[in-house]
């Protein structure tokens, strides 16, 4: 992520330059480099938390691997569902 390296001092030349010019119409932006600036001692601490939050948003927003016999299983209670419907309805017929 080129605004971590941006932060921890990474970065050089165009890049930097990239991210300088970004933010002057990224106002997001701008306040996000602002306020690492202005907690210049703690970077280590930001860079831990940010992989942090990055790590749970993945793991809430993933599906696990293992979740396909739960679709399995929900796929074939709708088609027992389905067949006590139309076993139902024919006997209401007949």
């Amino acid at each position: 992520m080129k605004l971590l390296n941006y932060i921890k001092g990474d970065t050089r030349g165009q890049s930097s330059r990239e991210i300088e010019k970004r933010s002057l119409t990224d106002p997001f932006l701008s306040e996000a480099i602002d306020g690492y600036e202005c907690r210049a001692g703690m970077g280590a601490e930001h860079i831990k938390r940010i992989g942090e939050l990055e790590r749970d948003i993945l793991n809430k927003t993933i599906m696990p691997k293992n979740n396909w016999l739960l679709w399995v299983w929900i796929s074939l209670a709708l088609v027992v569902v389905c067949l006590a419907l139309i076993w139902y309805l024919t006997k209401l017929q007949a």
